[in-house]
């Protein structure tokens, strides 16, 4: 609760009624980070496939899943929005997408 707290401040916080701790990995597999950024290179891009994954490990570094993440996962939009906005910044004429995922019971 004081991490949530932190991180959100003491009104949503106060929402809460559980509070249980994952690991980044039982959030991914959970479904606790629905939000991916992806790159979306275009047939004509200037942008080469490979300069793609400079600023994407330096993003991983923000992220939960940390260095090693194979993907770009945030729990909030807003947080993947961000995300897509400063690569978008470091990578000039890339292109990135938010993508939600949704957990279907079979």
């Amino acid at each position: 609760m004081d991490a949530y707290t932190e991180a959100e401040g003491p009104e949503v916080a106060g929402e809460i009624t559980i509070a249980e701790g994952v690991t980044p990995q039982e959030a991914l597999a959970l479904g606790l980070l629905p939000f991916k950024v992806v790159p979306t290179p275009k047939k004509d891009d200037p942008v080469s496939p490979d300069e793609y994954r400079k600023p994407m490990a330096g993003e991983a570094l923000r992220t939960l899943l940390g260095p090693k993440a194979k993907e770009l996962r945030y729990a909030r939009p807003e947080d993947a929005e961000q995300a897509r906005q400063r690569l978008t910044q470091a990578l000039p004429g890339s292109s990135w997408a938010i993508v939600q995922e949704w957990a279907v019971d079979s």
